[in-house]
């Protein structure tokens, strides 16, 4: 009796040992598994960016590109501290793409970041859902989003003219025409791209409405809703810059605008109606409050004179005196 006890242990013990075993190679199995796919995707990858090198040509060699934008930056297009989504590859890898944004100062992200407002889009390896989320995002907040591809941002970066505002419809579909991700968004998205800028309308809106500023209008005004201070270590000039933008070329604004008086003092973007708002409430404040706070109205002054640089237009016929 106690060999077959003895025998019995002995087998137990070797099916505890196997199933320890056979557990341990399960976990291993999924380690190495795991670790195959990663390595194919990333071979698979790594074989696309060369076939997308070896495809490089003209102006897209990325030796031509920097060479034609050796002395351009951010503030070469006035996007010092506006925050850029990039995602995709081609004409150029992502990864390449990113290094040289960053070498030209731009504040470069994933397309999801909530900031997002500007989005550089490679010719292919979009995320799509990422991609649809940000879309319906803007859409669901009011919010303009500009969406170009590696080529069409280059091109601004080169000459300075912004090519969603400047150029003709007909010409920016066709230089999109053979690009996979924005016919991804033009075929199956909500998106209108191109977003144009209506010369027309922005003709039509050189007259302003002008009215007096008091302290309950400055408190509460939407330029401070979406984060504009002054206040010492509050925010940097980029950051401040980069919401003036936001306020005068987005409908980001617009949101906190509650009543046809608010909007009819506060126009739409783009509009002198909204530059006359912005500027001559900085221009209150800096009249008002900065006898007392003379680093506040140093600031104050300084984000008045970079409104005017960026965006006053002589028809518009105004600009507040302080």
């Amino acid at each position: 009796m106690s060999e077959y006890k003895s025998e019995y242990r002995k087998k137990l013990r070797e099916l505890t040992e196997s199933k320890a075993y056979t557990v341990t190679l399960e976990s291993e199995i999924q380690k190495l598994y795991k670790k195959a796919i990663e390595f194919d995707l990333d071979l698979k990858h790594q074989q696309e960016i060369e076939e997308l090198r070896a495809k490089t040509t003209g102006l897209n060699i990325e030796f031509i590109r920097d060479y034609l934008c050796s002395d351009k930056n951010a503030a070469s297009v006035n996007m010092s501290g506006v925050v850029i989504g990039i995602q995709g590859d081609g004409p150029w890898g992502v990864i390449e793409f990113q290094k040289f944004l960053n070498q030209k100062d731009f504040n470069v992200v994933n397309i999801t970041d909530p900031g997002v407002r500007y989005i550089v889009l490679g010719s292919h390896n979009v995320d799509d859902e990422e991609l649809n989320q940000q879309i319906a995002t803007s859409i669901e907040e009011g919010f303009d989003l500009r969406i170009y591809s590696q080529e069409l941002f280059v091109a601004w970066l080169i000459t300075g003219v912004n090519p969603l505002e400047e150029w003709l419809e007909k010409d920016l579909l066709e230089s999109v025409r053979e690009h996979e991700s924005l016919q991804y968004v033009i075929d199956s998205t909500q998106f209108p791209w191109p977003q144009l800028v209506d010369h027309a309308s922005m003709k039509r809106s050189y007259e302003v409405k002008t009215f007096e500023w008091d302290g309950s209008l400055s408190e509460e005004s939407p330029l401070r809703k979406m984060g504009y201070s002054v206040q010492a270590g509050a925010l940097s000039i980029q950051e401040r810059r980069a919401i003036l933008r936001q306020a005068y070329t987005s409908s980001g604004l617009n949101k906190f605008l509650y009543s046809s008086h608010d909007l009819e003092r506060w126009g739409q973007p783009n509009t002198a109606q909204r530059l006359y708002a912005m500027s001559s409430l900085i221009t209150w404040l800096a009249n008002f409050q900065g006898p007392t706070k003379p680093a506040a109205r140093e600031k104050w002054i300084s984000d008045l004179r970079w409104l005017k640089e960026s965006f006053y237009d002589s028809k518009m016929k105004f600009w507040p005196v302080r």
